[in-house]
């Protein structure tokens, strides 16, 4: 079949003319069996899960799917057996891509590939070719996939020093032990940019006016827990901020901290709590969810509340007042999460389970609205309906810090309606006859407030009051 490298198991078999063939029955089944032996080994077709005619482009594209299902770094759960295949499928292309080799491998297969190159100085049994020069599959899965494959970090994992071919005796399986190559667990300029990267010189203390839900890590880290983490922080936004600290790069400081790898924390006013519940972005949103505190909230049930409310902030700034109406009964985190962090310069309100009084009273028709009050005046407002980990943030951060300029032009708008409702209004008609619903609203266009008005005639002559100034 294939005549030069079957020369050596003929003369082996005792022919002093390498060209005969066996003749003893004896002679034959020797010369069979090692004959066998040379074509045996791995099926690198059946590995790849390619036809024998298979150009180079069918092979990088099985190579490809192959490699990104059993790379160690996608079988955190069984990490043994994906090494292996991960190393056989790499193996395959390494053999089949290459012409020469792919030659070499159809006429003798794999352990006659092996003997062909400790011929020609490979080091003999299992100093076979090697992957690139340096006997690692994870530079050949590089070379396809770019720096890092697609994955947050380099691997662990690396091949043995020891031989250089497939099998046993030639050093092709994984080990982890000798040189390894670093981790990267976070990837905080690409895939995990929502997580910010904390060292000891940047970590929450008593200062830090955010609440912060802390990662501790390591090289050893689960690698499922950074996607986890970044799921997180997309989902909080600005309202909570999520970091991540690396414990090889930061020892003494993790110890000082008396955390381990994979430690995670909840920092709010200078304390902390460990979590200890499940690592998945679910469980750590409901956690932060719950410990989170609506101290700086303000439930708003009454009238008088909402007027004592108001009153509070007149002396606190332009935009220094806002309130969130909701049909529902429970404190949102984003805005716990902006009342924490805004503590003592916006005063932050909530009136809950489409309160009917108050939301007439403000003209609230939908929920949720948020309405910022300017300096505490009921009739200069500023509104938005958006009430995501994102916009709210952002809405805020935009009145702190434009509020004044942004106040002025609702007080200007203010009045512009108080002008025109009053001089729509005949100081003849029979107010009487209005529901009450529509009395308030006037009452609000003119920016006049009924204090103390219980029944409707008061609301009534009110009404008629301001319309005569």
């Amino acid at each position: 079949l294939v005549r030069a490298p079957l020369t050596a198991l003929r003369r082996s078999c005792g022919f002093a003319d390498a060209t005969m063939a066996p003749t003893s029955s004896l002679s034959l089944l020797v010369y069979g069996l090692l004959v066998g032996a040379a074509l045996a080994g791995k099926d690198y077709y059946k590995l790849l899960g390619v036809k024998r005619n298979a150009d180079e482009a069918a092979l990088k594209k099985a190579y490809r799917k192959l490699a990104l299902k059993y790379h160690p770094d996608k079988n955190p759960d069984d990490q043994e057996g994906a090494q292996k295949k991960f190393t056989e499928v790499s193996e395959a292309y390494e053999v089949l891509s290459d012409p020469e080799k792919r030659r070499i491998y159809d006429q003798v297969g794999e352990e006659g590939l092996k003997n062909q190159q400790a011929g020609r100085g490979g080091g003999g049994r299992g100093g076979g070719f090697q992957f690139h020069g340096a006997q690692d599959p994870f530079k050949m899965f590089e070379d396809i996939f770019g720096p890092g494959g697609g994955f947050s970090g380099g691997s662990r994992f690396t091949f043995s020093a020891g031989g250089g071919g497939f099998g046993p005796g030639g050093g092709g399986g994984f080990s982890r032990g000798g040189h390894q190559r670093p981790r990267q667990v976070y990837n905080f300029d690409g895939m995990h940019r929502t997580v910010r990267k904390l060292s000891e010189a940047r970590f929450p203390d008593a200062s830090s006016k955010h609440i912060w839900f802390v990662h501790f890590y390591t090289a050893q880290s689960r690698r499922e827990l950074p996607e986890e983490v970044e799921l997180l922080a997309q989902k909080l936004g600005k309202s909570v901020k999520v970091g991540a600290l690396d414990c090889d790069l930061h020892s003494n400081f993790c110890r000082r901290q008396r955390v381990r790898g994979d430690g995670f924390r909840l920092y709010i006013d200078g304390t902390h709590e460990d979590y200890s519940g499940a690592s998945t972005a679910k469980a750590f949103h409901r956690y932060i969810s719950e410990r989170v505190p609506s101290d700086y909230v303000n439930n708003l049930l009454r009238s008088e509340q909402v007027d004592e409310f108001l009153t509070g902030c007149k002396s606190k700034g332009p935009a220094s007042c806002i309130v969130l109406f909701t049909s529902k009964f429970e404190t949102p985190l984003v805005l716990k999460g902006m009342a924490y962090q805004y503590r003592g310069v916006v005063a932050f309100g909530e009136v809950r389970g489409s309160n009917p009084k108050l939301s007439e009273r403000f003209g609230i028709r939908k929920y949720p609205t948020v309405v910022a009050f300017c300096g505490g005046d009921q009739y200069a407002t500023i509104m938005v309906d958006d009430l995501s980990s994102e916009a709210l943030p952002d809405f805020v951060a935009d009145l702190v810090k434009n509020g004044e300029r942004k106040c002025v032009t609702a007080r200007r708008e203010a009045a512009k309606k108080r002008r025109r409702v009053h001089e729509a209004l005949d100081p003849s008609t029979d107010f009487s006859k209005m529901k009450l619903r529509e009395l308030r609203e006037i009452l609000a266009a003119l920016g006049s407030e009924c204090v103390g008005c219980l029944e409707k005639a008061d609301y009534v002559r009110k009404v008629r009051e301001a319309v005569a100034a």
